[in-house]
């Protein structure tokens, strides 16, 4: 995951299991392919929850997929397509 450092700080979210929770990512100069999640005492997190966290991302690894999901706002969410690394249509699992 990556937040270009270009832009002014800004809140991070992550859709877990509907709630919209308040997300961390670490300090530009640390490895950024991680992010945590900080669910204060509105949620309870599971092993095996649905998050969705996107970001900017950082695809540059020739095994890195993209996908887009489309419906999270309304409950229903969907992957509207997979892209390789290189911008080419896939499916998935590959």
């Amino acid at each position: 995951m990556y937040v270009d450092p270009v832009f002014e700080p800004y809140p991070i979210k992550a859709l877990v299991n509907g709630d919209l929770l308040d997300a961390q990512l670490p300090p530009a100069e640390l490895i950024d392919y991680y992010g945590q999640l900080v669910p204060g005492e509105r949620a309870t997190l599971a092993v095996g929850d649905t998050v969705i966290f996107g970001f900017r991302i950082q695809a540059f690894v020739t095994r890195a997929y993209v996908a887009a999901i489309t419906g999270a706002r309304d409950g229903r969410p969907r992957v509207a397509g997979v892209w390789t690394s290189g911008g080419e249509t896939t499916s998935w699992p590959a």
